[in-house]
């Protein structure tokens, strides 16, 4: 399994000590988890700090829709708080109460449609 990701999370580090993630299937930065910003507890930045495993890049980068297909078999998996009958999917609210922001999910599922063996989330 890679990570070529906009946001690194705690259960990224988890997947990683579990050597589930290894980056070494990786078309583009091969060995790597490249990721914009990352948000979690103290273990998480620890894992983070000068790690060479980790590579951070401009958003403009990570959620590139023409960088993120050079990653062959990508599997993108965005979050969503409510999918209606047609598919659409509804990620800032829950009912009335704004709950957070699109962020790079058009990226990521860009992205992955031009990625030779795609599947999205």
């Amino acid at each position: 399994m890679v990570i070529h990701t906009e946001m690194i999370t705690d259960g990224m580090v988890d997947l990683v000590v579990q050597g589930v993630v290894t980056n070494e299937r990786k078309t583009i930065h091969r060995g790597k988890i490249v990721g914009c910003f990352a948000l979690g507890t103290r273990r998480l930045y620890d894992f983070l700090h000068e790690n060479p495993m980790v590579e951070m890049y401009p958003v403009s980068y990570t959620n590139d829709p023409q960088v993120i297909p050079r990653n062959d078999n990508l599997v993108s998996i965005n979050a969503t708080t409510a999918v209606n009958l047609w598919g659409q999917c509804a990620s800032e609210s829950i009912g009335a109460v704004h709950y957070s922001g699109t962020g790079g999910q058009v990226d990521f599922a860009r992205g992955d449609l031009a990625s030779r063996g795609e599947k999205g989330f």
